[in-house]
């Protein structure tokens, strides 16, 4: 039997006589085409080759599964899936690199290119979102520039906003100066937010200045981050004092 060799080492037994466009392969169950799919990913299909009798016969990179991606079908042996790769395209190669050069923009410049920014509603339920992953650390969502805490699987109920570890909103457009202060969203109780200390914050009608309270040079901390899970009106003395 004829191998499908993968960029991470997997090895996928398919039928003598594969091509591109028709892979097919026997597994167990359901489970295991489960396993199977989780493995064809991107970085697993920038390299694949065909192997037969454990001899490389064919070798190919940059390939992404034909839609639509599998052929199911219940047999004695188990369930047979055939699949199809193709090669990505040279517009989808460069998208991916003007995506990859977007994600090494700080907060503040990917806000000029937020429509570069891919939606979170348009990933898979299951997908891996990785801090180790720059592609995965800003999402849109409802109409915000969200940006990645923690790495974790997408469900449907951990929309940002709806858990506190998992995503924290960028607010968009404002300096952080006396003039031009940075609103407080509406998602500080339950997603935090990232405060700098220096910066101008304005909370209902009231405007603050984020400034460690309690410290004896508290000049000596501007420029740095403090992630918090309330309001500047609820931290006065603390971490802000009114402007």
């Amino acid at each position: 039997m004829e191998k499908l060799k993968l960029k991470d080492s997997t090895e996928i037994d398919i039928q003598d006589g594969a091509s591109l466009g028709i892979i097919t392969t026997i597994l167990a169950d359901y489970s295991a085409f489960l396993s199977l799919a989780s493995k064809l990913t991107k970085e697993n299909l920038s390299h694949v080759t065909f192997q037969s009798g454990g001899i490389t016969s064919a070798e190919y990179y940059n390939m992404a599964l034909v839609e639509p991606n599998f052929y199911i079908t219940a047999r004695e042996a188990g369930v047979e899936v055939t699949f199809g790769l193709r090669e990505r395209t040279q517009e989808e190669l460069q998208e991916e690199e003007i995506k990859m050069a977007v994600s090494y923009l700080s907060d503040e410049q990917v806000l000029t290119v937020k429509s570069l920014i891919p939606d979170w509603k348009s990933d898979p339920v299951g997908y891996e979102y990785s801090m180790d992953n720059p592609l995965d650390l800003r999402r849109n969502f409802n109409d915000g520039l969200w940006k990645l805490k923690k790495s974790h699987a997408k469900q449907l109920d951990w929309y940002p906003r709806a858990d506190p570890t998992l995503w924290e909103q960028i607010v968009e457009g404002h300096d952080g100066t006396l003039e031009d202060p940075i609103p407080v969203p509406d998602s500080v109780t339950t997603s935090g937010f990232t405060y700098v200390y220096e910066k101008y914050y304005v909370e209902g009608e009231n405007i603050y200045l984020c400034k460690r309270g309690g410290v004896e040079k508290p000049e000596e901390m501007y420029g740095q981050e403090e992630t918090l899970y309330y309001g500047p009106a609820a931290m006065v003395g603390q971490y802000f004092e009114v402007a």
